[in-house]
């Protein structure tokens, strides 16, 4: 809606007048309701775009676990029996389930349809015997210690580099038929990892920091193994407690056909509960000796931080656009009812001033009408009749100056040519000839230059300023008015009393005398040289210094 438009608008309405907090809570309100609506639509679309993401990862999440389970496994040799290799090939798998156990998923190994491990939280460790390798497990209170241990030199300030702290085991105590081990001695290592453009680089810093024995008191029954002879992963997995166990125990016994997991596929599924995503999967992988593995996985991804944490952002940016937008819409529309509020002051204001203007002459023309019908003297009677005629010019010249006002304020395209300014001026001084002479006055004319301005308007101006000047100017006194290629000055001595701005005498009915019994002038004559110049985009300015009143039109 244009500016033209929203005015008029506001004329009909009648509305009370609105300042810019007003203007900008009756715009801000409904945009906070389009912003909420708008981050509800965003939060549902987000939610499933994350969820869908999740999943992804999710399965690439298992992919590439059984992928690096697989991609290094023993194959028998031309010397290496097949069994020997299908021992370390379930040995690798089951240390690779339990290594890429992060977070809240869950893995079971079956071997042959039967249960072999669980990755739940615990010590993990495959141990070289002489009859081969086996998997034991230890009970993660038995850790406790070293982490203890460990966690006197985890963190470091310095945001480009990554302090890494290792507990390790020295040797193990264990029970390779019952499938048990319990740490012995240990120590803690320290790394400190750099990040750069050309890669990640790792040193170890200070090496060993703290070596520590957490061998229980009675270790009858097991047997000892040093470094070397044991690989495993310490205290991971998840913890039973939380179910997921359980529901993966409930999943997989669904998908099994009279208790026996198919051989000829492999199955996968995905669900959502909330911000939780569950992914389920199931991978059949043959060992060199025919021995079948099975691996099941329970993912539950929940994205409900991260959902919040864009969310939150994504709002607080809605947010500030509805703001700033309502900002910039409220301020351009307190502009354009500003500028209709300042011209219905203005309307109001030149209505009441050229009412009390005209109140004046019309009570003296009405007196001296009185004094007429009481059959005065000769003499009295053309002093009377003469006050009515004075009353009717001044009333006339104030009606036309207003109706000429009108008619420029009107005005919306200028025709533009070169105007001679020394010309016109020349023509109103001509005009003005009798009214100098009879004060006394002299107008001197310097300069010559031309304007590129609408030549009926500009001669007004000029008229304007110097039938002023001839008014005003004191008696015996030249006016001197000066032209060139971009100005345009009237400069006049001046008799009494001025105690007005150049500001208030640019505005309607304002005379620079306070009292307005004279009728020297409407107060229009200059406002109408304002008004003018500001069509043309010329500069327009006064000064009343020491008694020299000066008028300047200025234009490039």
């Amino acid at each position: 809606m244009s500016s033209k438009k929203k005015s008029d608008k506001l004329m009909k309405l009648g509305r009370k007048r609105q300042g810019f907090k007003a203007l900008f809570a009756e715009r801000f309100i409904p945009s906070c309701a389009i912003c909420a609506v708008i981050c509800i639509l965003l939060a549902i679309i987000l939610r499933n775009v994350m969820g869908m993401i999740c999943m992804e990862n999710q399965n690439t999440h298992y992919d590439l676990t059984i992928s690096a389970a697989t991609q290094n496994m023993y194959y028998p040799g031309e010397t290496e029996d097949k069994a020997v290799a299908s021992q370390k090939y379930r040995n690798t798998l089951a240390l690779q389930l339990y290594t890429s156990n992060i977070g809240s998923n869950v893995f079971k190994l079956y071997e042959n349809n039967e249960e072999m491990l669980r990755t739940e939280k615990r010590g993990f460790a495959i141990i070289k015997d002489s009859r081969g390798d086996f998997i034991c497990y230890s009970d993660p209170s038995s850790f406790e210690k070293a982490y203890e241990a460990a966690g006197k030199y985890i963190g470091k300030a310095d945001p480009f580099t990554n302090e890494m702290v290792l507990t390790l085991a020295d040797t193990i105590y264990a029970d390779v038929d019952k499938g048990i081990f319990v740490p012995g001695k240990m120590h803690v290592e320290r790394y400190e990892f750099s990040y750069s453009l050309a890669g990640t680089t790792s040193e170890p810093v200070g090496s060993t920091v703290e070596e520590f024995d957490i061998t229980p008191a009675d270790i009858s029954g097991l047997t000892e193994y040093k470094k070397g002879q044991f690989v495993g992963g310490w205290v991971m997995g998840d913890d039973p407690a939380n179910g997921r166990f359980a529901e993966l125990d409930r999943i997989d016994n669904d998908q099994r056909a009279g208790g026996v997991i198919s051989r000829s596929k492999n199955n996968s599924m995905t669900w959502q509960e909330g911000f939780t995503v569950n992914s389920w999967f199931r991978t059949n992988l043959n060992a060199p000796d025919g021995t079948m593995y099975t691996v099941t996985a329970l993912y539950k991804g929940n994205f409900s931080g991260t959902y919040g944490n864009i969310l939150a952002v994504i709002c607080s940016l809605v947010f500030i656009i509805c703001l700033v937008v309502s900002l910039i819409r409220a301020y351009r529309i307190s502009v354009i009812y500003k500028a209709h509020y300042a011209m219905e002051d203005y309307r109001r204001d030149m209505t009441n001033t050229l009412a009390h203007d005209l109140k004046t002459p019309l009570m003296a023309i009405s007196g001296c009408a009185e004094m007429l019908s009481e059959n005065p003297s000769p003499e009295k009677q053309k002093h009377y009749s003469e006050m009515i005629l004075t009353n009717v010019r001044y009333m006339d010249s104030m009606i036309t100056n207003v109706l000429e006002l009108s008619k420029i304020e009107s005005i919306t395209e200028l025709k533009r040519e070169d105007f001679d300014i020394k010309r016109a001026a020349q023509d109103a001084a001509d005009k003005y000839r009798i009214m100098a002479d009879e004060n006394n006055v002299t107008v001197k004319i310097s300069g010559s230059g031309t304007a590129d301005a609408d030549k009926l308007l500009m001669t007004q101006a000029v008229d304007n300023l110097i039938a002023n000047a001839v008014k005003y100017a004191s008696a015996g006194s030249t006016i001197e008015v000066s032209v060139s290629d971009n100005s345009f000055t009237v400069k006049n001595r001046y008799d009494g009393k001025n105690d007005k701005t150049a500001d208030e005498l640019f505005k309607p009915f304002v005379k620079g005398d306070s009292s307005r019994s004279g009728q020297n002038g409407s107060g229009l004559g200059l406002y109408i040289v304002k008004n003018i110049c500001d069509k043309h985009g010329f500069e327009s300015s006064l000064d009343t210094d020491k008694g020299t009143f000066t008028a300047t039109i200025k234009w490039k």
